[in-house]
């Protein structure tokens, strides 16, 4: 028997794929007698095998393996596949992302915030992936800029649990908020600043802000859209 070693890489999927296949010099006109999975916890071995281009009695193909790992990888619960063949026994080898089992925040929301959830689109039992993930970072910023608050920073870290699970901590930096000292118009020819301040949401600090209708001045960048 020959150990042969194929890698090959999708540029689509960013993978790289050690293709592992025992083979006799009989290899590719082999029948596949048996085919087995190992590692598998989110989909099942009969969806496995119902995902495959080929079934049991069938001649090994090296090619149509081949599209059976790019499609295990679109459906993005793994971080590696490998796949070996011996005596007529086609095994799949899978490593699973891990879930998400804690997401924790410090600087700004607390752990149990309702809105932190809603805003960063994650939850406890999610498939960890570094882009959601990152997305949820982005989340958390643009958010804090809506609320007036410029030049956030967001830091992720995440530690690794058992049971292939990971617990993901946001560190939010928050940046400086924003107050509107003095507020001018240019060009208000025949309107009156009274009737342009009652037009806009970003108004200047007033004194005794915390009275009913007065203004702290914050400034609110999703508010800027209404001001233009």
């Amino acid at each position: 028997n020959n150990l042969i070693i194929y890698p090959l890489k999708r540029f689509s999927l960013k993978k790289f794929i050690v293709f592992v296949l025992l083979l006799s010099s009989f290899a590719y006109s082999a029948a596949i007698k048996e085919i087995q999975f190992y590692g598998l916890i989110h989909i099942s071995q009969s969806i496995a095998l119902e995902s495959l281009p080929f079934s049991k009695g069938d001649q090994l193909n090296e090619e149509q393996i081949t599209d059976s790992i790019h499609s295990f990888y679109k459906k993005n619960y793994f971080i590696n596949i490998s796949v070996r063949f011996e005596n007529g026994v086609l095994i799949y080898f899978f490593t699973e992302k891990p879930l998400i089992s804690r997401i924790d925040y410090a600087g700004y929301f607390d752990n149990d915030d309702e809105q932190a959830r809603e805003i960063i689109g994650l939850k406890k039992g999610n498939i960890y992936d570094t882009k959601k993930v990152k997305k949820a970072k982005n989340r958390i910023i643009e958010y804090l800029e809506s609320e007036g608050y410029i030049d956030s920073v967001v830091e992720i870290k995440t530690e690794r649990l058992s049971g292939n699970s990971i617990e993901v901590n946001f560190i939010i930096n928050r940046g400086k908020e924003i107050e509107i000292e003095k507020l001018n118009f240019y060009g208000r020819k025949g309107i009156s600043r009274d009737d342009l301040e009652d037009q806009v949401a970003n108004q200047e600090a007033q004194s005794f802000a915390w009275w009913f209708g007065r203004h702290y001045g914050e400034m609110k960048k999703t508010d800027l859209k209404y001001d233009s």
